[in-house]
């Protein structure tokens, strides 16, 4: 089994078609994404749809909830607020009841998938540390669990009382050991890498590939000071931070 799997589109269009261009390649028998498809970008309308009219299953992120609502995003900084309150106003009826209808986890074949962290799927905390880890670890069943949300690609590995992290490229599955992946986001990645990135898991052969796609960043960077958005949204595209 194959399964691609993609986290924090951000309304990033050019980005989403390209990973979706990759994905097409790669003969998958599962595309999972791991929520957070709007916010930021300026196009949530249009990723939105391409997730429905696939049917790919999708976790709601704590960037969809927000742009889902009416409500104003006080927990969120200044240049997130003013790209929810754009989405709002850009989302059509249908679109945030598809949002707000995403699931906070989903559990397929013992893998769970979540946009932030297995023990509390909607508080969106940040599994960064050693402690979070360990926490999250906790929360799970099964052996492997993805998550999304810092933008950020990392494996988490547990082999008995013992867990570290590390970046990968190909990381191989070991007997014995508990795997959390954190898959990195497709629109805006926040690693120093500005390539867009996603996770390829392959069961059979035993192994997760972080797969680094370039696409048009220019003409996303040029929509987004189009439509008025903030300037850093565009600007943070070409650094990848």
């Amino acid at each position: 089994m194959r399964i691609a799997v993609l986290s924090d589109i951000h309304g990033n269009l050019e980005a989403f078609e390209a990973v979706m261009a990759d994905i097409s390649k790669q003969q998958c028998d599962r595309i999972i994404c791991l929520g957070d498809v709007v916010g930021y970008g300026p196009d949530p309308g249009e990723c939105i749809r391409i997730l429905a009219d696939a049917r790919i299953p999708c976790i709601k992120g704590n960037h969809d909830q927000a742009c889902s609502s009416d409500e104003f995003p006080y927990r969120m900084n200044s240049i997130a607020q003013a790209a929810i309150l754009w989405t709002q106003e850009s989302l059509t009826r249908a679109e945030k009841l598809w949002l707000s209808n995403l699931p906070y986890t989903i559990e397929q074949d013992q893998i769970t998938f979540v946009h932030a962290t297995p023990y509390a799927p909607d508080e969106w905390d940040y599994v960064t540390a050693l402690w979070e880890a360990e926490n999250a670890f906790d929360n799970f069943r099964g052996n492997i669990c993805f998550i999304g949300h810092t933008h950020e690609p990392v494996a988490w590995t547990q082999e008995g009382q013992n867990i570290e992290a590390e970046k990968f490229d190909r990381l191989h599955i070991e007997h014995g050991k508990r795997y959390l992946i954190n898959v990195g986001s497709v629109g805006q990645p926040r690693d120093r890498d500005p390539l867009s990135a996603y996770v390829l898991y392959d069961s059979d052969k035993g192994y997760f590939d972080l797969k680094r796609i370039a696409y048009d960043m220019a003409k996303t960077q040029e929509k987004i000071l189009a439509a008025g958005l903030p300037m850093p949204l565009a600007q943070r595209l070409e650094i990848g931070r």
